[in-house]
């Protein structure tokens, strides 16, 4: 299957998901993430911030749950660059103002500049593979982004189960690790 239906797929199935089974739906990827993580030697956690308009898996659980059980961790989040397709990478706590910007993505206003390295990332997800393909937005953020931290263990949160085969995967797609979906959690070769 291409990308391109994929995200088709994703945009059709999601308009016709109430906000309870959202939020449900949510819940059940936090707890797939934290029964099957250890994290004790874990001390950086790059996560995405929900666009709810897109009703992405809410991330919010997760990252409530890492700053009240797991203090030692610092949470990181980017600020999109849309003129060159990079981020910009940002310690953020409960403490930190958080904006949507013009296209409706969620960014720390004042969140301190984080510039080492990451120990995980966790990705959003309109799709992926049973081989830990993803398929996102289209716009290669994360794949650059991922390029810089080849070593950071790569999660995906996803709201749907995996196709068995994406066609059009690129020779610079950076393949994950897991994945937690609602239904299962993912482990990769």
């Amino acid at each position: 299957m291409h990308k391109a239906i994929i995200r088709a797929n994703f945009w059709d199935w999601v308009k016709t998901l109430s906000e309870e089974d959202h939020h449900r739906c949510s819940q059940i990827v936090t707890e797939r993430f934290f029964n099957h993580i250890i994290l004790d030697h874990i001390e950086t956690i790059h996560t995405f911030l929900p666009i709810q308009k897109n009703k992405e898996v809410n991330t919010w659980p997760l990252i409530r749950r890492l700053w009240e059980k797991h203090p030692h961790i610092k949470t990181i989040t980017s600020i999109s660059h849309f003129e060159d397709f990079s981020m910009r990478h940002f310690i953020f706590s409960s403490s930190t103002e958080i904006r949507e910007n013009s296209k409706g993505i969620p960014e720390p206003v004042n969140g301190k500049l984080f510039t080492d390295s990451l120990d995980m990332i966790i990705v959003p997800l309109l799709g992926f593979d049973i081989n830990g393909h993803r398929v996102g937005y289209g716009k290669g953020f994360y794949d650059r982004f991922l390029a810089h931290y080849p070593t950071a263990i790569r999660i995906g949160y996803s709201l749907v189960e995996p196709v068995d085969c994406i066609n059009d995967v690129h020779e610079h797609d950076i393949r994950l690790h897991h994945a937690s979906t609602p239904f299962k959690w993912y482990t990769f070769e």
